[in-house]
């Protein structure tokens, strides 16, 4: 359906997002809690939609259960810039019918955001915290959790590596 826009320069589409540039390819990884020794596999796509206007990102998330099942779970991210604030918004579409709105910041190469609350059972979580930083051939990928004391620490971190270009 992509045809040759003659008229619209991609790349100026693209300049309010230039920054989340890394996270457009095909991308795969295994990551780790950092109590236990449960993994998790995770699976990105992102792209480039809309002429440059948003990313997009189609993720895949596969819990393994010890009695050999596997927990999936499906989501696709919208990230766009706010043309009137300057600000960065994503939009996640769950397979289990949510929608939820993140307000992203950057702190140097990173992308931070509130994120959801991971379900743990005996542990009291108030606050999580994503972060997404930039690495030679992909991302990483670290939750990061607040037990109520006003600091938070480290939860769970994936190293997501460039299997393909976007």
């Amino acid at each position: 359906m992509a045809t040759t826009d003659l008229v619209h320069d991609p790349e100026e589409r693209r300049r309010p997002l230039q920054r989340f540039r890394f996270l457009v390819g095909h991308f795969h990884g295994e990551g780790h809690y950092t109590q236990g020794a449960n993994v998790f596999h995770k699976e990105v796509v992102g792209s480039w939609e809309a002429g440059g206007r948003f990313i997009g990102l189609r993720m895949s998330v596969t819990y393994p259960l010890a009695d050999g099942r596997k927990d999936i779970h499906d989501a696709f991210i919208m990230i766009g810039a706010q043309s009137t604030s300057g600000s960065w918004l994503a939009q996640a579409y769950t397979d289990g019918g949510s929608v939820q709105t993140y307000h992203l910041e950057l702190q140097g190469d990173t992308i931070s955001f509130a994120d959801q609350l991971p379900t743990v059972h005996g542990i009291k979580i108030v606050r999580a915290r994503k972060s997404l930083i930039p690495t030679v051939d992909g991302f990483e990928e670290r939750l990061e959790i607040d037990r109520g004391t006003g600091r938070f620490e480290p939860y769970s971190a994936i190293i997501l590596r460039r299997i393909a270009e976007g």
